[in-house]
């Protein structure tokens, strides 16, 4: 995988909104999260399967609590159609 090859230690899968919100809950421990590509101590790539897909709704363009709103775009895929 180019991203791990480029020097990262891990690289999300598709889409990656819910691989980080399951990272930041799994607090270090990578067990049962899916979307993830990683190499193992030996060097062997890892992949933990397909992530759950969210919908681009769950993700609003402004911030009710703070009465505040910005300009926001979110878009699916990757423009440039890299390899996965």
């Amino acid at each position: 995988m180019q991203t791990l090859d480029a020097g990262w230690d891990m690289a999300a899968i598709g889409e990656g909104e819910s691989t980080l919100l399951s990272l930041v809950d799994a607090k270090g421990d990578l067990t049962g999260i899916t979307g993830l590509a990683y190499r193992d101590a030996t060097g062997n790539l890892i992949r933990t399967g397909k992530a759950k897909q969210r919908d681009l709704n769950d993700f609003p363009g402004f911030a009710l609590k703070w009465d505040k709103f910005n300009a926001l775009e979110i878009t699916r895929g990757c423009i440039y159609a890299c390899p996965q």
